[in-house]
Order: C-alpha cells, then sequence, then structure tokens
C-alpha cells in the first residue's frame, strides 16, 4: 500500500477495516532518535469479513485466528509524522486462511 496524505491513508485503512476483528496489538519500542521511532509488534485477529487478496480474489470470513508479526518505522518532520512504513508478511496471515499459492479462495 502506498498513500501519499492521510486522506488517503485513512481511505486504504477503511477499505481492509472490515475484515478483521477482536484486535490485540504488542509493541516492543526499538529505539527512538534523531527524526526515526521503530517498533516491533504482533496483532492477533480474528478473520470475521471479506478479505480482497491481492489477485481480486474475494476471501469469505474463516473465523480463524490470526497472528501477524512486523515492524513500523515513523520519521518525523518536527512533531509530525512525514514518512510511515510497515513491514509483515502478509502471505503468512493468508497461508493462515487456508490459502496457498494457485488457490482461488
Amino acid at each position: 500500500m502506498s498513500t501519499s496524505s492521510l486522506t488517503e491513508l485513512i481511505e486504504e485503512l477503511d477499505r481492509r477495516d472490515g475484515a478483521f476483528s477482536d484486535v490485540e496489538l504488542v509493541t516492543t519500542p526499538l529505539d527512538v532518535g534523531g527524526d526515526f521511532a521503530c517498533v516491533e509488534w504482533t496483532v492477533r485477529m480474528t478473520h470475521t469479513g471479506a478479505l480482497e487478496l491481492g489477485d481480486g480474489t474475494r476471501l469469505d470470513p474463516t473465523n480463524e485466528r490470526v497472528t501477524a508479526h512486523g515492524a513500523t518505522i515513523a520519521e518525523f518532520e518536527g512533531e509530525r509524522i512525514c514518512a510511515l512504513r510497515q513491514y509483515w508478511d502478509e502471505f503468512a496471515i493468508v497461508e493462515q486462511l487456508g490459502v496457498t499459492a494457485g488457490d482461488k479462495g
């Protein structure tokens, strides 16, 4: 996902918002220095809404509980975030939902 404004970011997150519920987030701060802050995180959530995959395939709710691990890096300009990067393995989530390469959901 790439956005260039707060409005675009909110729209993109809203589009994905309905796929998971019962979200639990655990964070571990790694470093804050200069214009950057980094955090590792683990999120556990339940797949309770339709999920559109990158190829356009729609995955109906499975009610499966999934776990994802990732990292977020925020770059600051003064007191405002000017860039936000998040890294995680999206395929690991889809795999936990029972979709493998070649499946069409």
